[in-house]
């Protein structure tokens, strides 16, 4: 927008301009079911009561279908249903607690912008410690900027592209196609994921790949693989320890 004072004669006397950019929101990305936005009130509460009962199993039913709407309070009820420590305070029997799980889905309540899950996280952190590495938290965007920076050993001093040759000129990308049998590679994600647009954690985040979504294989740079959603056509860069090798979805 550009606004200009001018004078009778017509000569500019004083001008600005001013640009404003719209970026999409980051968190849209993680809105799955966007037509359901108006029943989140009322999944949460179906959620609840089913806490109030001690069945976890239909609470964490609910609690996701509100999260996949977009809610991250929903997100940060879903981590509780499998936090060890909430499990056991209710005492809730028959039901399996899964640190990862908790620790997976408070992550998201982080990511939707609730201010709580950090303190959930701490704690989780405190009596389950988590195994990953600082460049599994740079993919699934949980790690500071210094740990996202730190190559495959974890150090700081570590390649900040752990796809380099030792002469540190970029890998070259390795096509994947059919085998000779006509066989294509196929990958499941184990868990949510940044599908990268380059591969290398500090290249532009397409999206937040879900965990369970298939993705066909079409390249390999040293620990990174190429892969892409046949059907939309989308292909993006994930980094292998988050894949597992998966059946072909028509098989």
């Amino acid at each position: 927008m550009r606004i200009e004072l001018v004078g009778a004669d017509g000569t500019t006397l004083a001008s600005a301009t001013t640009r404003l950019d719209v970026a999409e929101d980051p968190r849209a990305a993680l809105i799955l079911r966007s037509d359901e936005g108006d029943r989140i009130e009322d999944l949460i509460k179906h959620g609840q009561k089913m806490v109030e009962v001690g069945y976890l199993a239909g609470a964490r039913a609910y609690f996701k279908r509100a999260v996949e709407a977009g809610s991250g309070e929903a997100a940060l009820l879903l981590g509780a249903c499998y936090d060890p420590a909430f499990i056991e305070k209710i005492g809730a029997q028959g039901i399996k607690p899964d640190p990862k799980e908790a620790r997976n889905w408070y992550e998201r309540a982080k990511q939707l912008g609730i201010a709580d899950a950090d303190a959930k996280l701490a704690e989780l952190a405190r009596e389950w410690p988590d195994t990953r590495n600082p460049l599994q938290e740079a993919q699934e965007g949980t790690a500071p900027p210094a740990a996202e920076e730190a190559g495959a050993t974890g150090g700081a001093e570590g390649p900040a592209d752990p796809a380099t040759q030792d002469s540190g000129r970029p890998a070259a990308v390795v096509p994947v196609g059919p085998t000779s049998s006509g066989k294509e590679e196929w990958v499941e994600l184990s868990g949510y994921v940044n599908l990268r647009k380059a591969p290398s954690q500090t290249a532009e985040t397409l999206r937040i790949a879900q965990k369970g979504e298939k993705l066909r294989v079409i390249g390999r740079r040293g620990s990174w693989v190429q892969v892409t959603d046949p059907a939309t056509h989308e292909t993006g860069w994930v980094y292998s320890r988050f894949i597992e090798s998966a059946r072909s979805p028509a098989q």
